[in-house]
């Protein structure tokens, strides 16, 4: 497993970065960190080579005002490494990896006398991200009822989720509830809610026949 970092979040960190179609510098069309002086580029594509991750990545990121969404996700074997399969792939915090690529494409924009916007790469420190994070945190308290509804969509996904985690359930080994699991795997798909929020989706997905009913405590 990846190691903790000093702020909270596990310390995987991009090899490279690129912004897809347009140059690091001139007219970029950017989004900016409310409460940072930066702004991250609004499409771009990170690479991760850390041994910790079960393969090398790429990942590609459509930034908003809440925080980073992928696009598209590329996985590729390494020589001798670990075959590509269904739980590797669920292995991969994607959500935190999209988070890390954002504050490595962090930049600090400056206006020229003509006008002109440069964007300078900032290089983050462990300061500066744990910065970045905390104004995304704040961005996603404010829009988490609306991220996450109980539409009909949403609920068919809890209930898949809440399915594959009983099925995988390990009766011989210490295990997260199915409310841990569950928001676990949410977040991976970039869904960041409350554990009482995926208590009452998981509720509504159970009334509406999209997820099955379990013994308490099993898991």
């Amino acid at each position: 497993m990846p190691k903790q970092a000093e702020d909270g979040a596990e310390d995987l960190w991009p090899t490279s970065g690129a912004v897809r179609g347009a140059p690091v510098s001139g007219a970029l069309d950017s989004v900016a960190l409310e409460g940072t002086p930066y702004v991250v580029p609004r499409i771009f594509d990170a690479y991760f080579a850390d041994p910790r991750l079960p393969f090398d990545l790429e990942v590609s990121v459509t930034m908003t005002s809440s925080g980073p969404h992928c696009s598209h996700l590329d996985v590729e074997q390494r020589p001798d490494g670990d075959e590509v399969t269904a739980k590797r792939l669920a292995s991969i915090p994607l959500a935190l990896l999209m988070q890390q690529a954002a504050r490595f494409m962090a930049m600090i924009p400056s206006v020229g006398k003509d006008g002109s916007v440069t964007l300078t790469p900032a290089r983050l420190t462990p300061e500066g991200r744990a910065e970045v994070a905390a104004a995304w945190r704040l961005a996603r308290a404010a829009d988490r009822r609306r991220a996450f509804p109980p539409t009909r969509e949403n609920l068919r996904l809890v209930g898949r989720l809440v399915d594959q985690t009983l099925k995988a359930a390990d009766p011989s080994r210490q295990r997260p509830t199915v409310f841990a699991s569950v928001k676990s795997a949410l977040e991976r798909e970039g869904v960041f809610v409350s554990r009482a929020t995926v208590q009452r989706r998981i509720k509504q997905a159970q009334e509406e026949g999209f997820a099955p009913e379990w013994v308490k405590g099993k898991p």
